[in-house]
């Protein structure tokens, strides 16, 4: 499997997905996750400008999922506890470029930007590995 590219949308994280099979770029934006679906061919700075032009759309529609969302009793901070195939393993939120989600030396590994948004991004970024691990 391809590795997964991100990009920084300013305020959020979007999951880029190139295709062969698409003429045309679309944003989705699903359980509070935005992702691009794009063309192969396409590069990093049209993706960019895409989300810059989609920007206020994909806030709005982040924000509805957020309101949507039952309050839940996890903070997404280093230390917490999160399950995975029986067992429970701790969180460690680092500071830096955005990078998903990996299972290290048993802890859940996340790098995320500096910025007042991050429980959200963390949870994204959790969702998107659950995600991952349940396809392979």
């Amino acid at each position: 499997m391809k590795r997964p590219e991100f990009i920084d949308g300013n305020g959020f994280i979007a999951e880029v997905i190139r295709t062969s099979r698409r003429k045309s770029a679309d944003i989705r934006v699903e359980e509070g996750a935005v992702s691009v679906v794009v063309p192969a061919d396409v590069s990093l700075e049209r993706i960019g400008e895409l989300l810059a032009a989609k920007r206020r759309w994909i806030k709005e529609k982040i924000a509805l999922h957020q309101e949507m969302t039952p309050p839940s009793s996890k903070r997404y901070v280093s230390g917490e506890s999160f399950s995975y195939l029986g067992r429970n393993y701790r969180l460690k939120v680092e500071k830096g470029l955005f990078a998903p989600v990996k299972l290290v030396q048993g802890r859940l590994l996340v790098s995320v930007p500096q910025g007042a948004e991050q429980p959200h991004m963390i949870r994204n970024a959790l969702i998107r590995w659950y995600k991952r691990q349940a396809e392979t």
